[in-house]
């Protein structure tokens, strides 16, 4: 993501999201989060080619920057935490493990937050509140989502061309590829729909992206998704 494209991004993530406040941080995995006026924003990080140089930098750029300067509290869940690539359901599993271990500093549970989601961060972030499992069309939700708003940025909703180039090499190229039984199963998982349990979502998405490999077909052919 080049530096101009980011700041336009992380402009419209703070006007999306509507917050302020008086304290913030990138807050470190395991640590307690600091009480503000409105919910911490918690990013996902999208599918990585390489996890070795994974960083917020690399995946949202200033993101940390402009929202730190807004008086926003921030958080990250690196999908490369998660060792050997696994499926995207095991990955929103381990988000929603993520979302109920968060604290306050006063000790009591953080039960709300923002997300922003990029590429294939989205799709973890589906999986998590339609309880997908692996097995093809088993769900079990989780009673309380913690989610208030999410905003998709370049999150292959439908699939992604560009994922097909890497078919069979792991579990998450296999999902993100256009027409995969998980994205079948995330559209249809609730009466026919995807409702997104209710909560307030945006997606931000372009159409003249190369997906960073060099190798679309034409213009557009990825559909806007950046990899990393």
């Amino acid at each position: 993501m080049g530096l101009r494209s980011a700041r336009v991004c992380c402009t419209i993530i703070v006007w999306l999201l509507g917050a302020g406040g008086l304290f913030a941080q990138v807050i470190a995995p395991g640590q307690p989060v600091p009480h503000t006026t409105s919910p911490p924003v918690v990013f996902v990080s999208g599918y990585q080619n390489d996890c070795s140089g994974s960083s917020f930098a690399n995946m949202f750029g200033i993101a940390d920057h402009v929202l730190h300067a807004n008086g926003n509290v921030i958080l990250y869940f690196d999908n490369c935490t998660v060792a050997g690539k696994p499926s995207t359901e095991k990955l929103g599993e381990a988000f929603g493990a993520f979302l109920a271990a968060l604290k306050y500093d006063d000790g009591s549970a953080l039960n709300l937050v923002d997300v922003v989601a990029h590429s294939m961060g989205g799709l973890i972030v589906r999986s998590y509140l339609s309880g997908k499992q692996e097995q093809d069309g088993a769900f079990s939700p989780p009673a309380a989502t913690r989610l208030q708003k999410i905003i998709f940025l370049a999150t292959p909703h439908f699939g992604s061309g560009v994922a097909a180039l890497g078919l069979g090499l792991n579990a998450q190229l296999d999902e993100l590829t256009s027409g995969s039984h998980f994205l079948f199963d995330l559209a249809i998982w609730n009466d026919n729909t995807d409702d997104l349990r209710g909560i307030d979502a945006v997606t931000l998405i372009g159409n003249g992206g190369t997906g960073g490999t060099g190798r679309a077909t034409a213009p557009g052919f990825d559909d806007g998704v950046e990899w990393h």
